[in-house]
């Protein structure tokens, strides 16, 4: 499995509150929330699949620019990495969820509503898949 990621580092205690995901982070001596989503976007089951090389060639396979962007800019920590024999793209994100304005999470939904999101057809999407941090 090839990985990618991008991430500060800080260390976190689990909690969860209202079935979510919700870590209590230290980062630089300041304590904060986030949320983690994973997903993994399989492709299109009726067409030939394609065997990726690294995380970033499955990125922009399935994902627009513009997506990228989105969770560039809301996305407290990500990790990528490829799945089922390269054919797969399995994500991990992070969302700061208590900095006292409306959270990450909101802003990335917020836009990511609003934005051209996959480039790929008929993405399959599953949506309880294990974190990858």
């Amino acid at each position: 499995m090839v990985g990618h990621q991008r991430q500060a580092p800080f260390t976190a205690t689990s909690r969860t509150v209202s079935q979510e995901n919700v870590l209590e982070a230290t980062e630089n001596n300041k304590t904060f929330c986030i949320n983690k989503l994973s997903k993994i976007y399989h492709q299109d089951p009726t067409k030939t699949k394609v065997q990726f090389a690294d995380v970033d060639l499955a990125k922009s396979f399935f994902l627009t620019t513009e997506a990228l962007e989105i969770y560039n800019k809301h996305c407290h920590d990500q990790r990528w990495q490829l799945a089922d024999d390269g054919q797969s793209l399995h994500w991990t994100v992070s969302f700061v969820i208590n900095d006292g304005s409306p959270n990450d999470s909101i802003r990335w939904q917020n836009e990511k509503q609003n934005a051209s999101w996959f480039i790929a057809d008929n993405v399959e999407i599953e949506h309880d898949a294990l974190h990858l941090f």
